[in-house]
């Protein structure tokens, strides 16, 4: 009895700090613009450099996203996004929650007419695979950054 009493007596001890902290005022949780890491995010926007030295504006949210990287695609799901567009999966990295997304090709040669049929607002390309980034210049030529 005396240990019960006391485990919830610690438990209260350590559990209150982090529900006063937690009902703090509303203002710190303002979203103010960050500018970490040559990263900009301003309302609903980001701003940043790629690895071609361009810098781009996308929009915070991107709703149609093609990830022509697996890697890229499988962490991209980890934090929560969606894709509309993927180069054929690999052995190693086979990305299960992306295996109905429509594939535009593979790692080596991506289709840039599938990716521009598909309308997306964020292609991830794999900057050191040079027909990714011929594909990449096709696809600025057609409004897509």
């Amino acid at each position: 009895m005396k240990k019960s009493r006391f485990c919830t007596v610690l438990l209260i001890f350590i559990l209150f700090p982090l529900i006063v902290s937690g009902c703090g005022s509303q203002s710190a949780n303002k979203v103010e613009p960050e500018s970490d890491y040559g990263i900009n995010i301003d309302g609903d926007n980001v701003t940043f450099t790629d690895a071609r030295g361009k810098e781009l504006t996308i929009p915070k949210n991107p709703e149609r996203v093609v990830c022509l990287d697996n890697s890229c695609l499988d962490l991209w799901y980890k934090c929560g996004g969606k894709a509309v567009g993927r180069v054929s999966p690999t052995e190693d990295k086979p990305v299960d929650e992306a295996k109905d997304v429509e594939i535009v090709g593979d790692l080596s040669s991506p289709s840039v007419e599938k990716i521009l049929f598909l309308e997306p607002d964020l292609v991830i390309i794999a900057s050191q695979r040079k027909s990714q980034l011929e594909a990449a210049s096709i696809l600025e030529q057609n409004g897509i950054d």
